[in-house]
C-alpha cells in the first residue's frame, strides 16, 4: 500500500513540475524578440532582409480560391523613414525577388509586407502585385498598422 501512495505522489510531483514548467516558458518567452532574417542579395546589388517567404493558399472560410494562390515575402526596409517613393522603388527590387517563381507557378498575385525594423512595430506597407492578361505586373500599396505590441 505505501509503494503505491508513493508511486502516486511522485507522479502528481512530476506532473506539477511538468505544468508549473510549461506555464514559465508560456510567460516568459521573450514576445518582444526581433525578427530574425536572411540577408540575400538584389538584383540591384542591395542587399535584402528577408524575414519569410511563403505560399499562401487562396482561402476564406473554409472556401478554397486557388486563383488567390500566391507567393508573400516579408522583409525589413532598409530606409524604413525615406520618402515614400525610395520605398516603392525597394519593393520593386525585392519583387524582383519572387517573380521569377511566381511566374513559374502561374500565380498572377505576389505580397510583400515591408517592416521598418525587426521590431515588428508601428506602421508598414503591404504591396499586392497582380499580374494582367498581357503579362505585365501591377502595384497596390497598402499602409497598415501592427496593433498587437502598441
Amino acid at each position: 500500500m505505501k509503494s503505491k501512495i508513493k508511486y502516486f505522489l511522485a507522479g502528481f510531483v512530476i506532473a506539477l513540475l511538468l505544468g508549473v514548467g510549461v506555464i514559465v516558458c508560456f510567460f516568459a518567452s521573450d514576445a518582444k524578440r526581433p525578427m530574425t532574417y536572411y540577408e540575400q542579395a538584389a538584383l540591384s546589388g542591395s542587399k535584402i532582409k528577408l524575414v519569410s517567404f511563403n505560399l499562401s493558399r487562396g482561402m476564406e472560410h473554409g472556401v478554397r480560391y486557388a486563383s488567390q494562390d500566391c507567393f508573400y515575402l516579408e522583409y525589413i526596409c532598409d530606409f524604413p523613414y525615406a520618402p515614400q517613393e525610395a520605398k516603392d522603388k525597394e519593393a520593386l527590387d525585392v519583387f524582383e525577388l519572387i517573380r521569377p517563381v511566381s511566374e513559374l507557378w502561374r500565380f498572377k498575385t505576389a505580397v510583400l509586407s515591408a517592416y521598418p525594423t525587426t521590431a515588428r512595430k508601428g506602421l508598414y506597407d503591404i504591396y499586392t502585385f497582380i499580374q494582367t492578361s498581357d503579362g505585365k505586373w501591377n502595384v497596390d500599396r497598402k499602409t497598415m498598422k501592427v496593433h498587437v505590441n502598441d
